[in-house]
């Protein structure tokens, strides 16, 4: 949770986010942050373009809230106009949004080039088997990748060339010159041969390619001819124990009408005889890219912390008026909606020895923020029972929970009780 993920020594970069809406009185609704250098940021599933702004006096000091300014570039005069016709957008609604950049929606990482699902896990749900047998093999970890369910694939029909499928991910059908390159992580076993199969599904029919090698040969064999185009081997390493990296591009030379298959299994001559295969990654062009471990939806491996949820308390804040106006920029006060509707401050009193937070939001609420383990009764008893765990409300009882020696978010007026009249 984000809420402990603050408590953390180096809890991870912070994200600031801004919306302005002011549809309320038929305005613009706009999405921005100050983050320059990263370009757009994708948040909740909404577009934040990168805007010169400076926002200060959002940091809290007291029970008072504070008396914010927003500074927000004026370059192309939009805002100049938004004001000349709405009444320096008085009144526009102001959210301030923070969450951590691993919480950031998938979108905002690079791509996934690795169209094999679960690249890694040869035993997962997302490959198939054809004309094979499979059972799981002990993980290994080689060439800094720890594949963590290889499996052994034994052929079940003599001469029969068997298989492993992977399961593939946004593979549309090939175009002419298309190429795709191919790396294969595998270890010899009892048949002491393997082979990689590509087939291309065309209107004229399957067009495929075998490359196959022996444990003992130097360099594998592209068998031809190759229908469905051009096959090159870019590289074939020993990684020894029998382990061997395999890399191989193809152009294919026709078009197809569906998508196209990738196998690997054992080059048999007798049922039975077998190769472990660890994982597979396949990808668009002609050059590798290091590997990629994949889940069962690429997609989401942008970020897999990636998660909507996460986030602080959004601060909402209203533009009072406007304090400044210049060719480059115009700035803004903003004030709360308590100050907005007249209402009084401070809103709550001033009581010696007791945390304000326990009833504003409660105890492991979000001005006290403790997201810990049960640590005490309210009588500062210690206990591990979550049912008997309550704060006290003391300066101690704040202590038990954050340290003795450590900043506390303590909401109370513990020298309160000094003052004599």
């Amino acid at each position: 949770m984000i809420t402990a993920d603050a408590q953390q020594l180096e809890p991870g970069g912070r994200v600031t986010l801004y919306e302005l809406d002011a549809s309320s009185f038929g305005a613009d609704q706009l999405f921005f942050h100050q983050h320059l250098q990263t370009g757009v940021i994708w948040w909740q599933g909404q577009e934040y373009g990168p805007w010169p702004i400076e926002a200060t006096g959002f940091a809290r000091t007291s029970d008072q809230p504070p008396n914010p300014r927003l500074k927000v570039s004026n370059i192309d005069g939009r805002i100049t106009a938004l004001c000349l016709m709405f009444d320096d957008l008085v009144g526009a609604r102001v959210i301030r949004r923070q969450t951590l950049v691993k919480y950031l929606d998938a979108v905002n990482f690079p791509a996934i080039t690795n169209r094999v699902r679960n690249s890694a896990d040869a035993m997962a749900a997302t490959w198939s088997s054809l004309g094979t047998s499979a059972t799981p093999v002990a993980p290994i970890s080689v060439d800094g990748i720890t594949f963590k369910a290889p499996s052994l694939v034994a052929s079940t029909v003599s001469g029969g060339y068997p298989r492993r499928v992977a399961g593939m991910w946004n593979t549309p059908a090939v175009t002419v010159n298309k190429q795709v390159t191919t790396t294969v992580y595998f270890r010899f076993g009892t048949s002491g041969a393997f082979r990689l199969h590509y087939t291309n599904p065309t209107v004229a029919g399957v067009r495929d390619c075998f490359i196959w090698g022996r444990a003992t040969d130097t360099w594998p064999t592209v068998n031809l001819p190759f229908t469905a185009g051009q096959a090159q081997i870019l590289e074939y390493k020993d990684l020894g124990n029998g382990l061997r990296k395999l890399v191989v591009v193809v152009t294919y030379s026709e078009a197809g009408n569906g998508a196209p298959s990738y196998g690997f299994g054992p080059h048999p001559s007798a049922i039975g005889q077998n190769v472990t295969l660890l994982g597979m990654q396949v990808e668009d062009g002609p050059v590798a890219s290091p590997f990629t471990m994949t889940s069962a939806d690429p997609s989401a491996d942008r970020n897999p912390t990636a998660d909507p949820n996460e986030h602080f308390l959004d601060e909402i804040w209203f533009i009072e008026r406007k304090v400044g106006e210049e060719r480059e920029a115009v700035e803004f006060e903003l004030t709360t909606a308590i100050d907005l509707n007249g209402e009084q401050l401070p809103g709550r009193q001033v009581i010696a020895g007791v945390c304000g937070w326990l009833i504003r939001g409660g105890y492991r609420g979000p001005y006290c923020g403790y997201n810990g383990p049960a640590v005490a009764d309210a009588n500062d008893v210690p206990t591990t029972d979550p049912s008997r765990d309550q704060c006290g409300g003391r300066v101690g009882s704040c202590k038990l929970r954050f340290g003795a020696d450590k900043p506390l978010p303590y909401g109370g007026f513990p020298a309160a009780g000094l003052l004599r009249t």
